[in-house]
């Protein structure tokens, strides 16, 4: 498409830890291009081939477009209230029957601030084991300048909050059979965790939720699978690898009936605890910003759109 018909949205580029700031170019719900966009604290006016091209793997094949429950054998496509409906009763069930630890939760680095803050609710409420994971490849390409080994968004963001990376212990938890329930949240554990190990968790766990954007092979054992949208099709926040909060702009709508991670997981809570989901991801992060010092004092209006440093980094 011609660049004159494109409609652009400032972002930032979720290919690695540096959070350079964006452009999205896009056109009736298709993503063209990533183009740099200034920002003195953080990529200047540039950004690496390798960002620039990351919109690919946003769009295509392999993308998860509906709910599903597991019926028997067999996947069966759900409303998002059914669906919604039976992951919170079952969760819920769980939890009570056999009691704190008995669910496991694990978030990636993928997953947005907002997420990450959710997702802590959620494991309250349940009671649950909760751990971060912040895998790359052990080849990744670095630079000094804006290329980081660190292929994930918000590694930084999931240690202001306190997750550490224990995915691993969560895994060998569910596969000696003492988990009775596990959560995935934009994770792919048989590629980011010991392959044998996770398939040995995945196979014996009782009750396999999976949140994410893309077909994995999770998805194959799961009892339920929730769509979520990427980060160029929701709005939130990252926290790059200086400490920096930033926000992101949904540009295009997400495909099929898939939603924004902090709803879904505003939906589960409120299904849990009777209490009002944040309409927005604006709300669920001013609830963020109050209840965590890491994030104390700021705002979307305060980050604007060249971000600003969580108070705790120095």
């Amino acid at each position: 498409a011609r660049v004159w018909y494109l409609e652009r949205t400032p972002s930032v580029c979720g290919a690695c830890a540096n959070g350079c700031n964006i452009e999205i170019y896009h056109r009736e719900g298709r993503i063209f291009r990533f183009q740099p966009r200034k920002n003195s604290d953080v990529n200047q006016y540039w950004m690496c081939d390798a960002g620039r091209m990351s919109y690919r793997d946003l769009q295509g094949e392999g993308r998860l477009l509906n709910p599903f429950v597991r019926r028997g054998s067999e996947f069966v496509r759900a409303t998002w209230e059914s669906a919604l409906g039976q992951v919170a009763g079952r969760l819920g069930d769980l939890a009570r029957t056999h009691g704190p630890g008995a669910v496991g939760i694990i978030v990636s680095a993928q997953a947005a601030n907002e997420e990450v803050f959710l997702l802590r609710r959620l494991a309250a409420r349940l009671e649950a084991r909760l751990a971060g994971i912040a895998w790359s490849p052990p080849d990744a390409d670095h630079d000094d300048f804006l290329i980081k080994g660190d292929k994930n968004p918000n590694t930084r963001g999931l240690a202001l909050q306190g997750l550490t990376s224990d995915a691993g212990e969560i895994l060998t938890a569910a596969a000696r059979g003492d988990l009775r329930a596990l959560v995935l949240h934009r994770v792919d554990v048989t590629r980011w965790c010991d392959e044998i190990a996770a398939r040995a968790a995945l196979e014996r766990v009782p009750c396999l939720v999976v949140l994410d954007g893309q077909q994995r092979e999770t998805v194959e054992y799961a009892d339920a699978v929730l769509p979520i949208a990427s980060y160029a099709e929701s709005e939130g926040t990252f926290t790059n690898h200086a400490g920096r909060v930033q926000r992101f702009q949904a540009a295009v709508v997400p495909p099929g009936e898939a939603r924004p991670g902090w709803q879904v997981l505003g939906g589960l809570l409120a299904l849990l605890t009777g209490e009002a989901a944040p309409p927005s991801a604006e709300m669920a992060f001013q609830a963020l910003a109050r209840e965590s010092a890491a994030f104390r004092g700021l705002s979307y209006a305060t980050l604007g759109e060249t971000g600003a440093p969580a108070p705790l980094v120095s």
